[in-house]
Order: C-alpha cells, then structure tokens, then sequence
C-alpha cells in the first residue's frame, strides 16, 4: 500500500466518523429512534474501512494464495474476539508462511551456450587417454571393439633383410599414421609384419636379403574367417648381396628399397 493511499484512507475514516457524529447534531433536533438507521450509522465507518482495506490484503504479497490464507486467519481470530495485535501477528506469520511454503523450487542455472564460431572444449576424457586405451601390438592378435570407437592407429612394416657377404642393408618398413578414424563395432585383426631373413650366400653367392613382412589392420566379417583389410603399413626392401669378385646384385624395392652390394677398386692407404 502506497503512502497516498493510506493518507487517503486514514482521511476517508475521519471523515466518516466526524460525519457521524456532526450530522446528528446539525440535521437532528431529537436523538434517533430507528433501530435499523442506528445500526446502519454505527457500522457504517467499519464497512468503509473494509473496503478500502480488503482489497490490499490480496495484492499485497504478490501471491493470492498466501494473502487468502493469511486473511482466513485473521477473520477466525477476530471472530473468536481476539486482541488486535494477536490478529495481526497471526495472519502476517501465516501469509509468510504460506507464502514461501508455496514459491517453486528456482530451475537449475543453465549453461550459457558459447558463441558461434567458437570452439567447444571437450571433457578432460576425451582429450586425456588413460592407460587402458593405448594398446601396443607385438605379434599377430584381434582387438575387440564392443560399441563405435575413434581410433588413433600406427602401422609399422617389417623391416628388409640384408644382403649376404658384404651386401647392402635391408630398407626399412613404412610407418602409416591414421590420425583418428571412426570404426563401428566388431573384431578387428592385427598382422604384424616380420623382418626379412638376410642373405646367407652359403648356397647362392651374392644371395639378396628378403623383404620385411606387412603389418595390417583388417576387420572381421561376420563369418569370422574373412577380413577386409582397412589399413596397410608396406615392409622395406631386402638388401642386395656380394659374392665375390664382380658378383653384386641391386637391393629390391620395398617402402624403402633395400641397399646394393659393390666392391670398391681403390684400397686405402
């Protein structure tokens, strides 16, 4: 209730009272008689000053529920013949009450959402690999992918074998980088390629070094025996053997082809 309203209010009383208490004595020669009009006069200040009042009461908390409640306590009580400060004690404590018993729960705070254009940053588990998702082959095996994963692989080919005597050496295998490809489910299969066996030349002179084996990533199909091979790391070529004398041969290709064999005409000094 607004200061204007409540001088308003407490002048609109004064008023009432003064009235009924001046008009009688200017308008009246002889005191009221009437049951019913000294009834109508002395209860006429009380129903002004309701209706300047009851009407606050239900705004007044911003809530008409709690404001309902607070004035249901206060007309039991003035019914009961309560003091006034009882009264209004009481109906203030229930319409608080009621008040914040029946405000909803505030929403949690929500995220703002970052700017477009602007880059998101991932979970710490995204960014972060934990021990348990690195996995180093060795030798031939199968990873099992139980849901769609992305992957980061490295492929390694086997390197090349050197040649015999004082042949070349064998060239290494490819290194292959899949950065981060996304696989669905399934067996996956592992072939690690071997390095090539070297030249002996026991049996045949100047006998070359064989090439490093290829290391696959394939996946199993469904019948379990074909694989389809996604990735493939080439290995390095075998190293070209000498058997003596003018007997030289060229190293053989490979991911790096693999180095040939000579003899030098010029000794040292």
């Amino acid at each position: 209730m607004t200061h204007a309203r409540l001088l308003a209010l407490v002048l609109a009383v004064a008023a009432a009272s003064y009235a009924l208490r001046a008009l009688p004595l200017a308008l009246l020669r002889r005191p009221l008689r009437n049951p019913r009009l000294v009834a109508f006069i002395e209860r006429l200040p009380y129903a002004i000053l309701a209706a300047m009042v009851v009407p606050d009461v239900f705004s007044s908390t911003g809530e008409p529920v709690s404001a309902a409640i607070g004035f249901a306590v206060a007309l039991v009580l003035a019914l009961l013949g309560r003091s006034l400060p009882l009264v209004a004690a009481a109906a203030t404590a229930a319409a608080i009450a009621a008040f914040f018993a029946l405000r909803p729960a505030p929403a949690p705070a929500e995220t703002p959402a970052p700017p477009a254009g602007e880059p998101t940053t991932p979970p710490a588990s995204e960014t972060e690999p934990s021990a348990e998702q690195l996995r180093v082959f060795t030798a031939d095996d199968t990873l099992e992918l139980p849901s769609p994963s992305q992957l980061r692989i490295l492929l390694v080919g086997g390197g090349g074998g050197g040649g015999a005597e004082c042949g070349g050496g064998g060239g290494g295998g490819a290194g292959v980088e899949i950065a981060a490809t996304n696989l669905p489910a399934g067996t996956y299969r592992v072939a690690v390629g071997a390095g090539g066996v070297g030249g002996s030349g026991s049996n045949t002179p100047g006998e070359r070094g064989n090439n490093g084996g290829e290391t696959t990533f394939a996946r199993i199909r469904p019948n379990g025996v074909s694989t389809d091979v996604l990735f493939r790391a080439p290995g390095g070529g075998g190293g070209g053997g000498w058997g003596g004398g003018d007997f030289f041969s060229r190293g053989r290709d490979g991911a790096s082809g693999g180095g040939s064999s000579g003899q030098s005409t010029v000794r040292a000094t």
